[in-house]
């Protein structure tokens, strides 16, 4: 670790989760608001469009709940099958996508190079289905990305079977990526790993039960106990509210949910901050790899 790329003091790890994805525009309007400076953002599916929304094109939390609110199922699935390229059904449906072409524009200008609010680095999780293994991409200023952010984020919410995998040369080889949600719903061990080499790191889960690996408990308790107090869970009440198709009512209550969290999670980030005052050990400590 060199050092113009220190080890992230605090990094966020929004997990994947369809419609429950507004959540994670709330906690990091909670984050925000109790001072909590972020280094890195992580993100998987729909963590990684609210991670690079947020740090790469500059929206504002407000402006993404404002957008959450606004969406709907329909519009979901339209531009899903404007992504398959079908002449005339993809024009058709690109019509019903709603303002989802126009956030995506957003993300088309934006940049690895050029991150907002503080982050320094950017993490997408994709999966590349020929090799059938995870694939990271990593970025920032002054760290170019394999792919552009946009490329990057398509790949980690393309759902197999609703939207088409994206196709991509990496290292000299063609890959298929993918969503990694079915297999790592929240990258947090790639936030503890090499090159990040987190020190501490705030875990978005919204539940996502088809991710079998991450969906035990077990799962999380092993986890707690090799970072201790180094790994802060975050696991809004998701029950009742959707992935793919959400009630009208499920923006708010996960809005809700998801501030509930970060208040009852206030204690660890007051301490934490108190750690990282100026001349704290905690900014000097080596990064430990959980």
């Amino acid at each position: 670790m060199t050092a113009t790329n220190p080890p992230a003091r605090i990094v966020l790890a929004l997990g994947a989760g369809g419609a429950r994805g507004v959540a994670h525009a709330a906690v990091l309007r909670g984050l925000r608001a109790a001072r909590v400076p972020i280094d890195a953002i992580v993100g998987c599916s729909v963590g990684a469009i609210v991670g690079a929304m947020h740090a790469a094109a500059g929206m504002e939390p407000d402006e993404m709940l404002q957008a959450a609110r606004r969406l709907n199922a329909m519009s979901l699935f339209a531009f899903a099958l404007s992504r398959w390229r079908v002449p005339v059904l993809s024009r058709a449906a690109s019509r019903h996508a709603g303002a989802i072409p126009g956030y995506l524009e957003r993300l088309e200008r934006a940049s690895f190079e050029r991150l907002h609010h503080g982050v320094r680095r950017l993490g997408v999780l994709t999966f590349d289905l020929k090799s059938r293994e995870e694939v990271f991409l990593l970025g920032g200023p002054g760290l170019p990305s394999a792919l552009p952010v946009c490329s990057a984020v398509k790949a980690s919410a393309a759902i197999p079977a609703l939207f088409p995998p994206l196709r991509a040369r990496l290292g000299g080889r063609k890959v298929l990526l993918a969503d990694a949600g079915w297999f790592t719903a929240v990258p947090v061990e790639r936030a503890f790993a090499p090159p990040l080499l987190a020190r501490r790191v705030i875990a978005v889960d919204l539940s996502l039960v088809v991710c079998l690996r991450q969906a035990r408990r077990a799962y999380w308790r092993s986890l707690q106990e090799t970072c201790g107090d180094r790994l802060l869970v975050l696991r809004p009440d998701v029950r009742g509210c959707g992935t793919m198709v959400s009630w009208p009512t499920d923006p708010d209550r996960l809005i809700a949910a998801a501030e509930d969290s970060v208040l009852r999670a206030l204690p660890t980030l007051r301490a934490w901050l108190q750690e990282a005052a100026p001349g704290a050990a905690f900014l000097d400590s080596p990064g430990v790899s959980c």
